[in-house]
């Protein structure tokens, strides 16, 4: 199964995670998403 795997995957990282549910019809998603692709490109290398 899919999500089980991914929240072993998740409860065994030793860092921090953000999961960020985006849909391009909402305004506030639009409003953050440069703040996290931000993080992702700062804290994914």
């Amino acid at each position: 199964m899919i999500e089980k795997d991914l929240l072993e995957r998740l409860k065994s990282n030793p860092h921090p995670v953000v999961l960020d549910f985006w849909a391009p019809w909402c305004a506030p998603c639009r409003i953050i998403e440069p703040a996290v692709k931000r993080l992702g490109e700062e804290h994914w290398s």
